[in-house]
């Protein structure tokens, strides 16, 4: 790919995923209209984030090799696309907890969930080193920390209000 293909290429995963945002708006609020729980809710759609983004990370990280660059580009895309369901999990869940305190909390979550991803290519770029395979050195774990992260979430969450003061 010449760089100007390369770069229009790396934007589009990034452009769709934004076309897909209001789509999952709008199909959160259809479930919530129709009686799902808010906390039923909240788990699907942030089990989606994170489990679709795992599975394209292990098609990537099993078949990638053997693909050319536009289907691997189309799995990037639809990994991009999966993932913003978070906006109708994670990213709701602090004005759930306490509609007051909702950026506060925002801030203090996204900030602290900032600080592994930044360490993390350092420690990404270490194993694919070390391996030689981007299947072993990146996709996989990525895999396995989106799987671990849609656990622990899907497994753990609530989102009964919380009353953080007395007023």
């Amino acid at each position: 790919l010449s760089m100007s293909a390369a770069g229009a290429l790396s934007m589009l995963p990034y452009v769709c995923g934004a076309l897909f945002a209001p789509f999952v708006g709008t199909t959160a609020d259809w479930l919530l209209a129709r009686g799902v729980g808010i906390t039923k809710l909240r788990r699907i759609f942030q089990g989606t984030a994170l489990f679709g983004p795992a599975t394209c990370a292990l098609l990537l990280a099993t078949a990638g090799r053997f693909a050319h660059p536009g289907p691997q580009a189309a799995v990037l895309v639809l990994a991009t696309m999966l993932h913003t369901c978070n906006r109708a999990g994670l990213f709701c869940t602090h004005a759930d907890l306490s509609p007051r305190y909702a950026g506060a909390l925002f801030a203090l979550s996204n900030t602290a969930g900032a600080i592994l991803p930044i360490m993390s290519i350092a420690g990404i770029g270490a194993l694919v080193q070390t391996t030689g395979s981007f299947a072993l050195g990146m996709w996989l774990p990525i895999a396995a920390i989106q799987c671990i992260g849609g656990l622990v979430y899907v497994g753990s969450s609530l989102h009964e209000r919380q009353i953080f003061d007395t007023h």
